[in-house]
């Protein structure tokens, strides 16, 4: 992954600090859960953006 975790905590943070203030969002919980568990979802993505981008290394070494 090439972004840090803590730069992806810090992404979390200001994505629903912003949808909370363009008034797509309204938090009803605990705020730091929200963040964490939207910090879990983006790294989960990056995971999956990491495992398919080793995957297509493999194929395209598999043609050269």
């Amino acid at each position: 992954m090439r972004i840090s975790n803590e730069r992806v905590s810090r992404l979390a943070d200001a994505l629903l600090s912003r949808l909370e203030a363009e008034g797509y969002l309204e938090l009803s919980g605990d705020r730091k859960a929200e963040v964490t568990a939207l910090d879990n979802a983006i790294t989960q993505e990056l995971m999956v953006e990491d495992r398919l981008n080793a995957e297509v290394r493999e194929l395209m070494k598999a043609y050269e």
